[in-house]
């Protein structure tokens, strides 16, 4: 959530965006967001000037101050409602949401073993090809992974709910892993 305020003076574009970002931070936390899943983002100040003409000086002609709060959310069927009370409390930006899982452990290490057992069918059908037959796996190296959320069925059952406030949908989320596994040939 961000608030965007101008005034001719700095220190007081500065003290609009502040008292903004306070209702935006109430507003949020009254909503269902905890303390700790608020953090302030991003503070600005910077000039405003006049159209420049050429061989004069530019004038500043005020000052434009934006704050921006990063609000997580941990109950999906709140986010529309943490998006409305934020946007009714005078938040004039926003971005987001960006899904993500709070325990990856579990998804990459089904990704991890996904990709091991996906290695192991290539390497047969090759060695089969090749006229060989696969051995023991001589070296694993996990070369990456990525941990996007995947949501079970619950979540989309959430955003019939989302619909009431904000309209969110959470889609479908992959958990990547990428390995490099070393086989012995027989």
């Amino acid at each position: 959530f961000g608030v965007t305020m101008r005034d001719d003076k700095a220190d007081v574009a500065l003290d609009k965006a502040s008292k903004a970002a306070d209702t935006i931070i109430a507003a949020v936390k009254k909503a269902g967001v905890d303390d700790k899943d608020v953090q302030t983002q991003n503070i600005s100040v910077y000039p405003e000037y006049a159209n420049q003409i050429e061989g004069k000086t530019p004038a500043i002609t005020g000052y434009t101050a934006t704050i921006s709060v990063r609000a997580t959310i941990r109950d999906i069927e709140a986010i529309g409602d943490v998006i409305a009370a934020g946007s009714g409390a005078g938040a004039n930006e926003l971005s987001g949401p960006t899904f993500g899982l709070s325990d990856k452990a579990p998804a990459r290490d089904a990704a991890i073993e996904d990709a091991i057992d996906d290695a192991k069918h290539r390497a047969e059908v090759m060695a089969k090809a090749a006229g060989k037959s696969l051995g023991a796996i001589l070296a694993v190296t996990e070369t990456g992974t990525t941990a996007v959320p995947l949501y079970s069925q619950g979540a989309y059952d959430a955003a019939e709910a989302l619909r009431s406030s904000v309209p969110i949908e959470p889609g479908q989320l992959d958990v990547t892993a990428n390995v490099t596994v070393v086989f012995e040939l027989k």
